[in-house]
């Protein structure tokens, strides 16, 4: 640009010089110092804009080069903006949907399943099913780790610095679980509702009680109905047992024991613990 400026004044030139010689005339040596100086200018008027085209053209040429860097950077925070968010997307779907609600899930179907075909209520081809849907579910968990390590060293790229030495750390755990453990103890609350209504006498009322305490919150759910022994107390969250003495109405069956086993997997893993107790109906 300053050159380009430059032709719109005159062009100004000095220069000197100094010569030192001997002179040999007619036998007799001389010698003799000379000194130059000059100095020149000169100017051409713009007449036809030629100068000035030349730094209109410099001037649009520095715009260009600034906006060009103006939008390589622009497309780098971008690219790494898109980077930071597709992390965080890919940590929820691990804590939210693989490892929470789809490698959990399908780990207890297939313990469940395994129960019912030793006790030949299922087919080997429900326990074959099941073990596909845990395996693709854990394909799936790992394809997200992969995906996650790439973007990982995207991000260590566009901030510049190495890889090796570069990590990012996850969500914070009791942020992404505090869906899922709402989830969690709804559908806990609604099996151990539906236990005491199936298990009361007609019209029977049922009684809920939220107790909070600075330590812990208390949710107690009671109903009238038949005595359960103490033996049996301890093992009514455990899977497929039944107290048909006390919980049967008429010899009849309800469901297949998996009710209250529900509500105690939500407990142990998600919002507390259970437990159970009779006070002789």
């Amino acid at each position: 640009m300053a050159a380009a400026h430059a032709g719109f004044f005159p062009t100004v030139g000095l220069n000197a010089g100094a010569t030192r010689a001997q002179i040999n005339s007619t036998g007799t040596v001389k010698l003799g110092t000379t000194d130059t100086l000059g100095l020149g200018a000169s100017w051409e008027p713009d007449l036809w804009g030629a100068v000035r085209r030349s730094v209109e053209a410099g001037t649009a040429g520095a715009q260009a080069s600034a906006d060009d860097l103006a939008a390589a950077r622009l497309s780098i925070q971008t690219t790494l903006a898109q980077d930071y968010l597709q992390i965080r997307v890919i940590d929820l779907q691990r804590e939210l949907y693989v490892y929470a609600a789809t490698t959990a899930p399908y780990a207890r179907a297939l313990e469940l399943t395994q129960h019912q075909y030793a006790a030949g209520t299922v087919l080997r081809s429900d326990v074959a099913l099941a073990e596909s849907q845990l395996r693709t579910a854990e394909a799936q968990a790992v394809d997200l780790d992969a995906q996650r390590s790439q973007l990982e060293h995207a991000v260590a790229v566009l901030t510049g610095q190495a890889p090796a030495s570069f990590s990012l750390p996850p969500l914070a755990a009791s942020a992404q679980t505090t869906a899922r453990r709402e989830s969690t103890l709804r559908c806990a609350m609604s099996n151990l509702l539906q236990n005491a209504i199936e298990h009361s006498p007609p019209g029977a009322q049922i009684t809920v009680t939220l107790r909070e305490e600075p330590a812990a919150t208390w949710i107690m759910m009671s109903n009238p109905g038949a005595a359960i022994d103490e033996q049996h107390l301890q093992h009514l969250f455990d899977r497929f047992y039944r107290v048909d003495a006390a919980r049967n109405d008429g010899g009849e069956h309800h469901g297949h024991g998996l009710g209250l086993a529900i509500v105690n997997g939500g407990g142990e893993h998600a919002w507390g613990q259970v437990s159970a107790s009779s006070e002789g109906g």
